[in-house]
């Protein structure tokens, strides 16, 4: 038997497999690995995106309303928010990349500004 794992056999690691909602853990079983949590996620992204992209097509979800910290949020929460706590909530640790999470808001603020500028 190998040491290493398989492809897509990592292990979550424990920071991370703590942020998972209780019912996530349930449903993946032991050992939960990086492959099927993005296979869950993946699993939410496509069904988001066949909710939005039609009304983002007809107009019906304007390019005012996408371009809004509120719609952010909400889409991160419909993205994450059945697989992790910290689902549509601001980052409130440092990371080695990204911004400090005191200049999230702003930083995030500026980008939808520059697009919408654009």
């Amino acid at each position: 038997m190998s040491l290493t794992p398989g492809y897509g056999q990592t292990p979550l690691p424990h920071d991370e497999l703590a942020a998972l909602l209780p019912e996530v853990v349930v449903v993946l079983g032991e050992p939960i690995t990086r492959a099927a949590v993005y296979d869950l996620e993946q699993g939410l992204q496509d069904r988001v995106t066949d909710e939005l992209m039609p009304a983002a097509i007809d107009g019906s979800l304007p390019l005012d309303e996408i371009l809004s910290d509120y719609f952010v949020l909400d889409l991160h929460v419909r993205l994450f928010g059945p697989v992790w706590s910290w689902a549509g909530r601001w980052r409130r640790t440092e990371v080695n990349i990204g911004v400090a999470p005191e200049q999230i808001a702003v930083e995030l603020r500026n980008a939808l500004d520059a697009i919408a500028y654009r």
